[in-house]
């Protein structure tokens, strides 16, 4: 839901480093600022919060236990909990999606033993643009991650996509 605008509890994650290095990336907007890419090990996150269970369906008992904490006003579940997702959405299958559910509104970095299990990867901001046309390069786009016809225009148009010299080559 972040990608609409809505504050979640309920964040995204993708088990590609390419789409990672996409969305750390995409916004040149802020190029004069880092952009990193988290890497989570779920299996050594979830047995550090004492989690028997590598990653989690969104129908398992505890996973709802925890969404009810985590969307419903009442107490806090001190777990964020690994999930793997449904794709139910298309966006969710191309992104190769996972998700983090949180029963708490602390970070993951604030959570204990953090560096066992969380890694971050800085990209400086004068290799940004380069990294995002590499990425480019492997057919990791826009168009390639939001599948949808407002996306796919929107990419053409970046890319100089222009109908009247279209109609002279022709």
């Amino acid at each position: 839901m972040q990608h609409y605008g809505l504050p979640t509890r309920l964040l995204d994650w993708s088990e590609s480093p390419l789409v990672a290095a996409y969305f750390a990336v995409e916004d040149l907007n802020g190029h004069d600022e880092e952009g990193a890419i988290w890497g989570l090990d779920p299996v050594k996150f979830n047995l550090n919060q004492g989690v028997k269970y590598p990653i989690l369906s969104p129908s398992h008992p505890l996973t709802n236990e925890l969404f009810e904490a985590a969307f419903k006003y009442g107490p806090h579940i001190n777990k964020i909990l690994p999930i793997i997702g449904d794709h139910i959405d298309v966006r969710h299958l191309v992104q190769q999606s996972m998700f983090t559910l949180h029963g708490t509104p602390n970070s993951i970095e604030e959570m204990p033993g953090s560096d066992e299990y969380l890694v971050k990867i800085v990209i400086p901001p004068k290799t940004k643009f380069a990294l995002l046309q590499m990425l480019h390069t492997f057919g990791i786009t826009r168009a390639s991650l939001f599948p949808d016809l407002q996306n796919l225009a929107k990419w053409l148009c970046e890319q100089g996509y222009d109908p009247v010299q279209m109609s002279k080559k022709s």
